[in-house]
Parts: structure tokens; C-alpha cells; sequence
């Protein structure tokens, strides 16, 4: 295969992943650690997020999505820097 065919096809592989992974505006974490602080802090709130292990997964977010509807904050199950904030926040760390 030509190497600009190849290139082509992984860029088109990286855009369908961005737009099938996007949800919207809502800021979203990234980074393993962050989303492995957030996984730490549900479970010691008695929102069990499955695996603590940094991966978002379907726990992780009906996870989320309980606490925000606990806390009256929008339910849309993202781990987001605001979550993660909200989660400092309640424990007396920001």
C-alpha cells in the first residue's frame, strides 16, 4: 500500500473517532489520573464506579450520572474537570 493511502486511511480513522467519541460542549477528562481521582472519590461517596482503574467505562458513568443527580448537578455522566471539581470540593479540597 502507498504511504499516503496509508496515512490517509488512519487521519479518516482518527476523525470518525473524534466524532463518534463527542458528546457535546461539556469539557471532558482525559487524563488517567484525573479520571482515576474521580473513580476514587464515587466509590468513597457510595457511588461504586466499577473498576478503579482510570478507564471510563458504562459503570463510570451511571456512576457519575448518580452522583449528579444527587448533588442536583446536570446527570449527563461525563467525567468532566467541573465533576472533578465538584468532587474536590465536597471532600474540603479546593
Amino acid at each position: 500500500m502507498q504511504p499516503f493511502i496509508l496515512a490517509a486511511i488512519v487521519l479518516a480513522l482518527a476523525l470518525l473517532a473524534t466524532l463518534l467519541l463527542w458528546r457535546g460542549d461539556t469539557p471532558r477528562i482525559t487524563v488517567r489520573s484525573e479520571l482515576l481521582e474521580i473513580e476514587e472519590r464515587l466509590a468513597a461517596l457510595a457511588f461504586p464506579p466499577g473498576a478503579v482503574d482510570g478507564i471510563a467505562d458504562a459503570a463510570t458513568e451511571t456512576a457519575i450520572r448518580a452522583f449528579q443527580q444527587a448533588a442536583g448537578l446536570p446527570a449527563d455522566g461525563r467525567a468532566s474537570p467541573a465533576l472533578l471539581d465538584e468532587l474536590r470540593a465536597l471532600a474540603g479540597d479546593e
